[in-house]
């Protein structure tokens, strides 16, 4: 009877054994899970990096421009001075008005500022570039000839050019994306001056053979050239370049206050040679 009692009383201390270890064993893997997902939950969250923008690459040979250049012009001044019949009668035996001189040779420094703008098509660049310059180009010629009334002809001939401007268009190549290689051709405007002064005794004018004029005003005429530019920074360029520019041709005509009717007609034509350099800042 006892042992019948005590295995039976084994056998619900084994069942109720049972029954209690499954129930911790289920209540355990509720906790870890529980504190997985808490350790989740309180995890810092990496942060989340972003691309930097594209940066935007300035073409320096697209858009308005504004620069400076600085040079040596010269040129050869092609001039002709012509006298009425009543002129051409001055002096016994000078049959010739005066002595006449030659072309003169005038040269000088040029600087100023130029604004622009430029297409690019692939390789292939247009614009328009005006510009406007002062010139410091001087020159003349003096020709000596017979005596006349205590004295002796003397006619000097002199031509400047203080400053001028061009509008032009420009067409060009870049060789590489750094360096372009253009030509232009425009409109050029001046204020080229041609000065005639001829006289015998030039302290005693009016009363002696003397007079003298000057071309004045603007002139217009065109210009073409070429040249390379580089760019050596993102928004600088440097450029070389050569124009020729043409004013055309300035006359005037001026009276001899000694002879009745006397009269001298003047013309010159200027034509300019210019070597410069610049450098461009592009605005936008």
């Amino acid at each position: 009877m006892c042992v019948k009692w005590y295995i039976g009383f084994l056998r619900f201390v084994e069942g109720h054994l049972r029954t209690l270890l499954i129930a911790c064993t289920a209540a355990t893997t509720l906790a870890v899970s529980a504190s997985f997902a808490v350790a989740a939950d309180l995890a810092p969250t990496a942060p989340v990096l972003k691309a930097p923008p594209p940066v935007t690459a300035i073409d320096p040979w697209t858009g308005f421009y504004i620069g400076a250049t600085v040079g040596w012009g010269w040129g050869s001044g092609a001039s002709t001075i012509l006298p009425n019949a009543a002129e051409l009668g001055i002096g016994a035996g000078d049959p010739v008005f005066g002595p006449l001189p030659g072309r003169p040779n005038y040269d000088g420094v040029v600087g100023g500022g130029e604004i622009g703008y430029n297409a690019r098509f692939g390789n292939w660049l247009a614009g328009i570039e005006a510009d406007l310059s002062a010139a410091g180009m001087r020159g003349s010629r003096t020709a000596v000839g017979a005596t006349f009334i205590g004295g002796i002809f003397s006619t000097t001939l002199e031509q400047k050019l203080d400053w001028f401007g061009t509008v032009r268009g420009r067409l060009g190549f870049l060789a590489t994306n750094d360096l372009l290689v253009y030509g232009t051709a425009g409109l050029a405007y001046g204020d080229p001056k041609t000065t005639v002064t001829a006289t015998n005794l030039a302290v005693a004018c009016p009363f002696n053979w003397c007079l003298s004029g000057s071309t004045s005003g603007l002139s217009v005429g065109w210009v073409a050239g070429a040249g390379i530019e580089y760019a050596f920074a993102p928004r600088w360029t440097a450029k070389a370049e050569y124009l020729h520019v043409d004013l055309g041709s300035q006359t005037v005509t001026f009276f001899d206050s000694f002879t009745a009717g006397g009269a001298v007609t003047a013309t010159s034509t200027t034509r300019v040679d210019i070597a410069r350099v610049g450098v461009n800042f592009l605005l936008h």
